[in-house]
């Protein structure tokens, strides 16, 4: 049988996968006679015919991201975490059925890896190990099997391991999910499959092809997820893929959904998060249970604070939680939930056009009362937290305001970025964090002769921005929206205004001898979004380079008051500086809450973060966990 050159859509049905609008007429996409039930039944069995024997050449598979690792300590320590982990392992040849092993403990071997295989591997020279982690696959040619006692097999360590990323967004099995549709083109086709996997713009279902006839381009509208214990979600959807899968021989289809409307994607977005996070969950409800996770867990003494201190912010912060039940575009809470309340919760915000905020991280100390270890409950809030930002459309950038001080930080965030800083898709910067009273600060003695302060000419404006272009990384410009085409913030300040909810900025221009020296940015949010007063901060920069360190210092002092009494008009009783210069002197009277990094990340980084997450938080050793020795994760994540 020879194929058609034409796409096997367009022989099928006689017509584009797609409508061609009202209007169109037949004579438009002149064709053969409509092909039949049978006959389009008939060409879909030899397809898989010929699908299954090979001789239907399967597209390449897509690679996002390859990674050679060739240092034998990281060898040792990605596989170990791996195994720690449990991941699903298995040892393959060419012609021949992977056979799964179970991971042994091996911490006091760095020279070979343990294994208990199901089967006993067949004698080969040469085996490829493979290793599932959270969205990479893991692969290194080894050589054969060694016979250890018990049953246990074990292999070398391999001079080279292969990270291989194939997509942006996970998959997940999905037990108990079952798709219906009924055939655009065959009404009288009813299709009905269980699921494959799930993700959170996708599913897929093992088919009969020339049963359901589903192909690549075909748009059902709509599909239905059958959800035991709930009402069916109908959505439209379309075919993005069929491929044949040896391990099943069958089909897989592969189906890209479509939101119709907000209600829609939320409960899209809470059914995959029940698989891809079984043990955490979000909403308001779980602010009482946040609450005492950060009285507990430390988070409140960051920064030589009290808890005492955060009290008359709680009732905001319930609220802004309730609205943001409804917009989970705007931000959301993870809670990892146990008997005692919360094991440990994390916050998202959209804060910039492109770019989310991942914010107020706490942990309790040492192990969970289900059993799991600190790590793994660190984990699960982690990803459960910024795996969702992927499913965003307009995500660009992802920040973070990180301590300084805490070494798990460093190797959890800041290490990945610095290594990564030469693309410019990732980027470190220092600041120092300090905290002024707007009544203190405006009632503060200071001169302010000669400086006068107003809101920044179309000149002054475009001066600003090209100071800051000249002096900060495009990936601190790009992210923070401080670039012409964001600067006002009109984008983000609309969703949050449709939540409920404030955002906004605004700039004032200091004025000497009539020229502009100085210049200040500050932004606002409604009281609660943040514990710490991360959105309502204000930025200096000098606009004029030979301005002496004297009047750059009097000039920063009286922008801090300017900044003060804005802050105070708008009901805020108090507000932060992110100084990013050397000398604090014009910060005098402000509380220092410490040194920080401004913590970037672009969104191409994001699964790879992941990853490097899920290693780095795989259980720990046994012998180090009966020690104590666990490392005590409490308000890791910054403020």
């Amino acid at each position: 049988m020879s194929l058609p050159n034409q796409d096997p859509q367009l022989v099928i049905g006689n017509s584009p996968p797609y409508d061609s609008g009202p209007g169109a007429r037949e004579e438009e996409h002149p064709t053969t006679a409509p092909t039949s039930l049978d006959e389009a039944r008939e060409f879909q069995r030899c397809l898989a015919d010929l699908r299954k024997r090979g001789q239907i050449p399967l597209r390449p598979a897509h690679v996002a991201r390859r990674e050679d690792i060739t240092d034998p300590g990281e060898i040792l320590d990605v596989l170990q975490s791996l195994m720690r982990s449990g991941c699903p392992t298995v040892l393959w040849a060419h012609e021949q059925a992977p056979i799964r092993v179970e991971a042994l403990p091996c911490e006091g071997a760095p020279d070979r890896l343990y294994f208990r295989p199901l089967v006993r591997p067949p004698a080969r020279r040469c085996y490829v190990l493979e290793i599932q982690g959270f969205n990479s696959i893991f692969q290194a040619h080894v050589g054969e099997p060694r016979s250890e006692d018990g049953g246990a097999i074990s292999i070398a360590l391999p001079a080279c391991l292969t990270r291989i990323r194939r997509r942006a967004q996970r998959r997940v099995a999905a037990p108990g999910l079952r798709v219906r549709f009924v055939h655009p083109r065959w009404p009288e086709i009813r299709v009905e499959r269980p699921l494959r996997d799930i993700s959170h713009n996708g599913l897929s279902f093992y088919t009969v092809p020339s049963q359901d006839l589903v192909y690549q381009g075909l748009r059902v509208e709509p599909i239905e997820l059958l959800v035991p214990g709930g009402p069916p979600l109908s959505l439209p959807a379309e075919v993005h893929s069929l491929q044949y899968d040896a391990d099943v021989d069958g089909d897989a289809c592969g189906m890209r959904v479509i939101f119709p409307t907000a209600e829609a994607e939320r409960r899209w977005t809470r059914i995959v998060a029940g698989f891809l996070h079984p043990r955490t969950r979000t909403g308001s409800e779980w602010t009482d249970a946040a609450w005492e996770l950060y009285e507990v867990s430390g988070y409140f003494h960051l920064s030589g604070k009290t808890p005492q201190r955060f009290l008359r912010m709680r009732a905001a912060c319930a609220e802004v939680h309730r609205l943001l039940d409804e917009h989970p575009r705007v931000g959301y809470r993870v809670v990892r939930p146990s008997p005692r309340g919360a094991e440990g919760s994390a916050s998202a915000l959209k804060v910039y056009q492109g770019t989310w905020l991942g914010h107020q991280l706490a942990k309790r100390s040492g192990p969970s009362l289900d059993g799991a270890s600190a790590k793994e409950v660190l984990r699960e809030v982690i990803l459960g937290t910024y795996e969702p930002m992927l499913d965003d459309p307009d995500f660009r950038w992802l920040l973070a305001y990180c301590e300084a001080s805490v070494r798990w930080v460093q190797g959890a965030y800041t290490d990945f970025a610095r290594a990564h800083e030469a693309t410019a898709l990732a980027c470190v910067l220092p600041f120092r964090l300090l905290e002024g009273s707007t009544r203190d600060m405006v009632a503060s003695q200071g001169s302010g002769e000669g400086f006068w302060t107003g809101a920044p000419t179309p000149r002054e404006r475009r001066q600003l921005l090209s100071v800051i272009a000249r002096t900060r990384p495009l990936s601190y410009r790009e992210a923070l929206d401080l670039v012409t085409e964001r600067f006002d913030l009109a984008q983000i300040g609309l969703a949050w205004r449709r939540a409920g909810l404030a955002r906004e900025r605004q700039v004032m221009v200091a004025r000497h001898a009539g020229q502009p020296v100085a210049a200040a940015i500050l932004e606002r949010a409604t009281r609660g979004t943040n514990l710490f007063h991360l959105l309502d901060g204000v930025r200096l920069f000098c606009l004029k380079p030979s301005l002496g360190p004297a009047l750059r210092e009097a000039v920063f002092a009286h922008l801090l008051r300017q900044a003060a009494r804005w802050y105070g008009e708008h009901g805020n009783e108090s507000f932060v500086y992110y100084m990013e210069h050397d000398d604090p002197t014009h910060a005098a009277g402000m509380t220092d809450l410490g040194e920080g990094r401004i913590w970037l990340l672009a969104r191409e980084l994001m699964p790879d973060w992941l990853e490097h997450i899920f290693r780095l938080t795989s259980p720990p050793p046994a012998v180090a966990e009966a020690a104590g020795l666990a490392e005590r994760h409490g308000g890791v994540g910054g403020m």
